[in-house]
Parts: C-alpha cells; structure tokens; sequence
C-alpha cells in the first residue's frame, strides 16, 4: 500500500512540565507519524516526498505501534495531541488544527483495528458511503468525514 499523508501541521513537542522543547512539524500518514524538527517552509523546500522516503525527519512512530491517540484542550494553551504507544511511551506535542489531527487519527487507528479483525470484504459499487452533510466519498473505515468533520 502507497504511503499518503492523511494531515500534518505544527507538533511542537512538550515537556513533562507543558512547555514546548522546539519547534515542528508532524506528519500523520496511513502508515506512521512522522516528526520533523524543522519548520514547514524548510520541509516543503526540500520536498515532503524526500523527507519521508529518506528519513530528513527526527522520528517516526509506526501506526501498529500506536495504542491511542487523544487530543486534550488546554484551554487558553492551546491543545495537545497525546499518543500513546505500546511500549507505554507517552509522546505530547503542542498543536494547531485539532480537529483534523483528530479526525485522522480516529480513522487511521480504525482502519487498522478493522485490518487486524475479520477478513475485508470485496469492495462493491454498493458499500461506497458518501457523508450526508458535504457529499464527500468515506472510506468503509472513517468514522468522521475527512472533508467536513461530521460523525458518520
């Protein structure tokens, strides 16, 4: 399966104390969540096709490594995104665009659940979804609109 980015933005890691380590980027993609340390205007000079595929980026945490992931709101702080891997590592990172990381992530990790479960079944003209509110095509696995957000 082709790796895509399913969202990515500002992921400024935190200390256990809240406080932003450095400044970054993170990158969700069907297969891993990428951390780049540098800013998106160097990722997108360099190309975000290089940076994935030859490893210009600080880490990376493979979805099947992923437990959960939540976003806490802090209010006037802003939001975190909390991902818990299955080592009982706890990563936290500072973020924009909350919604959409949420989004991503609840259908990623429920993409991989369905995967992991009963054997898939043949894709037909019939089982095509299409979100109620905005018309978007849903993969069998979304339990959010990619486009518009609303529960499906």
């Amino acid at each position: 399966m082709e790796e895509k980015i399913l969202v990515e933005g500002v992921a400024n890691p935190l200390s256990k104390h809240g406080f932003a380590l450095k400044n970054g980027h993170g990158i969700l993609t069907n297969k891993r969540f990428i951390f780049c340390k540098h800013s998106l205007a160097k990722t997108l000079t360099i190309g975000i096709l290089i940076n994935l595929t030859k490893g210009d980026y600080e880490y990376d945490i493979p979805v099947d490594e992923i437990e959960r992931a939540e976003i806490i709101n802090k209010g006037i702080r802003g939001n975190v995104l909390c991902i818990y891997s299955n080592n009982s590592d706890i990563h936290k990172y500072a973020i924009l665009k909350a919604l959409d990381w949420k989004i991503a992530f609840s259908n990623v990790l429920s993409g991989r659940e369905q995967s992991q479960g009963s054997a898939p079944q043949p894709a037909t003209e019939k089982q095509k979804n299409f979100c109620p509110n905005c018309g978007t095509e849903l993969r069998g696995t979304d339990k959010f609109c990619p486009n518009c957000g609303k529960k499906v």
